[in-house]
């Protein structure tokens, strides 16, 4: 509890910049070491850009953005390690072990089926909003 209220005032001491530079840092070790990232893959991130993008994203979207990418999903396999679940297989194709890319790239036809109607409703809501038509077509290449 004392390291909290010192974290928090340290937020109201130490400027932003210099506090999104140590976790930077922090972060590239955690990326390098525990997930398997590429020094060149994290320096090569915009993440001023990242976060720009996502401090106007609400609450839900940017903790589901930080569990995938650091891997700390409901996966079967985290569920497993957690929980002590009894299986880990993905519940839509059964693959054993699912884990955040299985997540994001698994084969089940009807997982698919739905990746593909929410990017063509992606597609119309950016023609609909008048988007240059190049960029309007992006589901295309989803």
């Amino acid at each position: 509890k004392e390291l909290n209220l010192v974290q928090k005032a340290l937020k109201y001491v130490v400027p932003s910049e210099i506090r999104f530079q140590i976790g930077k840092v922090e972060a590239r070790q955690f990326y390098i070491t525990k997930l398997g990232w590429y020094a060149a893959v994290f320096d090569n991130v915009d993440w001023i850009a990242r976060d720009k993008v996502l401090s106007r994203k609400p609450d839900m979207f940017r903790t589901w953005v930080f569990k995938q990418s650091s891997g700390f999903i409901s996966s079967g396999k985290n569920m497993r390690r957690w929980f002590g679940s009894e299986h880990s297989q993905c519940p839509d194709c059964g693959k054993e072990d699912e884990d955040a890319q299985h997540f994001m790239h698994c084969p089940d036809p009807g997982r698919y089926a739905l990746f593909r109607e929410e990017a063509q409703k992606l597609t119309v809501w950016l023609e609909m909003i008048h988007t240059d038509p190049i960029l309007a077509k992006v589901s295309r290449f989803l």
